[in-house]
């Protein structure tokens, strides 16, 4: 799963269920491909116990194991055989039975909404999402080697892709060109199509009669970027540390069954601030690291925060009254401008991430508590804004 540091972008994002998932599936598909003609009793079985288990990990998950086991049973249908197909589709069948009555029996399945598409501009930019993380040239070169290279050798007949995976790899580009941005709730779903067909261009390519000199100098520039940007990420998590100490300090005073709102200086109102990104809370694409770190209110002391990923249609939990019209009210994580046009009211505090970049919360609605730099806790004193 990991070329020239693929991992970043869904690490860092926070995907961790999604990663596993991935990582599953290919394990998963590993024993479908090695057992499936020879032991095919113990590749069915190993593919219906994996399956739901896929489901529970991210369904994305179980749709790569999908796409990945159902490329290697087509390309066993040539020459064409009814009763050979009937056999093949009623395994797939049996592998995918619980996980489909799973399906139907979640909330997920009556869940509609309109679906939102990115511009054609856009969607082909995500093709490099897998490689997201803090240096923009880094991931770029890290693209560069994952796609150029298998497509290069392709084109001077020095490797190859086996028929299984390049009827998986046509058919995740297939689907990520037709698969809306959000659906049913669910943001970023063709982004995470992007990271399973940047994944198979290097799992599913196969070098053919390389010179002994390209295949060092290819492992070498690998190994050296992938180390490059393994050094990138540290620093970077280094650069953070102080980030959990000011947290941590401005939480202290936080007691159970509190309620707080979480609001975080903007890139929009404080643009050198964000430019210079002290504590590289930012990625190369521009996207902040900071929106979920008010969850350490509820992580470490069982204070309640309105952004919890609470989805009825994804997620075990269910947030209860009064609760729930607190947090339909905050909707989304907002910036300091928004919070003092907010109404606070059955809010007890605000924590105020990337505090350092503005000026303090106005005395008049709020007072400061504790915290100072990256992180300050107010007390809510007035709650409606004037």
């Amino acid at each position: 799963m990991v070329v020239a540091g693929r991992v970043p972008h869904s690490l860092l994002y926070g995907f961790l269920n999604f990663e596993l998932g991935l990582g599953l599936a290919l394990l998963l598909a590993a024993g479908w491909l090695a057992w499936r003609e020879t032991r095919p009793a113990l590749a069915i079985g190993l593919a219906v116990i994996g399956a739901p288990i896929l489901f529970f990990c991210h369904l994305m998950g179980l749709l790569f194991f999908g796409v990945l086991i159902g490329s290697a049973e087509l390309a066993h249908l040539w020459p064409f055989d009814p009763r050979q197909a009937a056999r093949r589709g009623a395994a797939l069948l049996l592998v995918f039975a619980i996980p489909l009555v799973l399906y139907e029996m979640s909330a997920l399945s009556d869940v509609g909404g309109e679906a939102a598409w990115l511009p054609w501009a856009a969607k082909a930019g995500q093709l490099g999402a897998a490689f997201i993380a803090y240096d923009i040239w880094l991931d770029r070169a890290a693209a560069a080697i994952a796609f150029g290279v298998p497509l290069a050798a392709l084109l001077l007949r020095r490797g190859r892709f086996p028929v299984q995976a390049a009827i998986a790899a046509i058919v995740l580009a297939a689907v990520y060109t037709s698969t809306p941005y959000a659906w049913k709730g669910t943001f970023m779903l063709d982004t995470r199509l992007a990271v399973m067909l940047a994944i198979m261009m290097f799992t599913g390519f196969v070098p053919d009669r390389w010179p002994r000199g390209a295949g060092i100098g290819i492992g070498v520039a690998v190994a050296a970027l992938f180390l490059l940007r393994l050094g990138v990420l540290a620093a970077a998590w280094h650069a953070q540390a102080p980030v959990l100490a000011a947290l941590r300090e401005a939480m202290a005073p936080l007691r159970p069954g509190q309620t707080v709102m979480v609001a975080d200086t903007s890139p929009a109102e404080a643009p050198a601030y964000w430019a210079a990104d002290p504590h590289r809370l930012r990625l190369a694409n521009g996207v902040t690291l900071s929106a979920n770190l008010g969850a350490l209110v509820l992580i470490e002391h069982r204070a309640w925060w309105p952004f919890e990923f609470d989805n009825v249609s994804q997620q075990p939990i269910r947030t209860r009254e009064p609760y729930q019209s607190l947090a339909r009210r905050a909707v989304e994580l907002p910036d300091r401008t928004r919070l003092l046009r907010m109404e606070l009211c059955g809010f007890d505090d605000v924590l105020l991430t990337n505090a350092e970049a503005g000026p303090p919360l106005p005395p008049d609605r709020f007072r400061r508590i504790a915290g100072s730099g990256f992180a300050m806790l107010y007390a809510v004193t007035v709650c409606n804004p004037t």
